[in-house]
């Protein structure tokens, strides 16, 4: 099952990641020369953290960053891969074309982060009505 979010901190800037639970891999895009992807090259171990709004419940999910090639030529398999995600495919809007997708992927030099999941934990707050109860960890 694929599923959607996002990752950032509360004073940064959010990016969208797309979920394998089977695969344990989430996948984000980045330009190849972005400041995002210079620092998880810089620091290869990431942390992904959902949870509800108010507090009921988190989830974190850690593992090892891989950032791949950018997109050197329309159609090449890591176009093919970006595109897959769902996360850029409204690139250029939905006049552009599949290979106008694909060249505009090239020239922005797009690169998929790929985060190998290794750990996952998180907590959740008792359905009781008393706040100051000990979550359940797991």
């Amino acid at each position: 099952m694929t599923r959607y979010g996002t990752v950032g901190e509360s004073s940064g800037p959010e990016h969208k990641y797309v979920l394998d639970r089977e695969a344990r891999l989430a996948r984000l895009v980045g330009a190849a020369d972005g400041e995002f992807v210079r620092h998880l090259q810089d620091n290869p171990w990431v942390r992904i953290v959902a949870g509800h709004p108010l507090n009921w419940y988190w989830t974190a999910a850690e593992g090892t960053v891989e950032v791949s090639a950018p997109s050197q030529e329309p159609g090449d398999e890591i176009g093919q891969e970006l595109l897959a995600t769902g996360l850029v495919g409204s690139v250029g809007g939905p006049e552009r074309t599949q290979d106008g997708r694909y060249a505009e992927l090239v020239e922005e030099r797009i690169a998929v982060i790929r985060v190998h999941i290794l750990d996952v934990y998180g907590a959740r707050c008792p359905e009781s009505e008393h706040w100051y109860e000990e979550p359940t960890y797991w």
